[in-house]
Formats: C-alpha cells, structure tokens, sequence
C-alpha cells in the first residue's frame, strides 16, 4: 500500500495538469467565443475582455505550472 500510495499521488497531479492545460488551451483558442459568452452575464459583462485575457487563460497555465513544481519537490 506504501508503493501505491505515491504512484497515485502523481497519476492525480499529471491529471490536474491536464486538465488546466487542456482549459486554458481551449479558451485561448476560443477566446471570441468564449468572451462573447461571459458578456451575456450580468456581473461579468464590463470586466469580460480583462477576464478573458488575463485572469482564465494565464492563472490557468500558472497553475498547472505549480502543480509540475510542487510535483517535482514531492519527489525529492
């Protein structure tokens, strides 16, 4: 159980990395949809060009940088 214990602790992070990747991937690549979307919200729609460029696609990436970090020091 002790062995299986950190093959599953980075199998989960590999998959965080994936999945916020694969996110902010896809908004970048539709970004014009996906900001005329957030513009149809009530409370997003003044601020949705600066939610758009800034805070889903680079606090996306900058996570699943952290998490290959914070992978990386686990193993050490």
């Amino acid at each position: 159980m002790r062995k299986i214990a950190p093959l599953i602790q980075t199998l989960v992070c590999y998959l965080f990395i994936i999945l916020f990747i694969y996110a902010a991937v896809s908004k970048l690549i539709d970004s014009e949809n996906f900001q005329i979307q957030l513009t149809q919200s009530p409370l997003l729609s003044v601020y949705a060009e600066f939610i758009v460029n800034t805070i889903v696609i680079s606090i996306g990436i900058v996570i699943a940088l952290l998490l290959q970090v914070s992978k990386r020091t686990l193993q050490q």
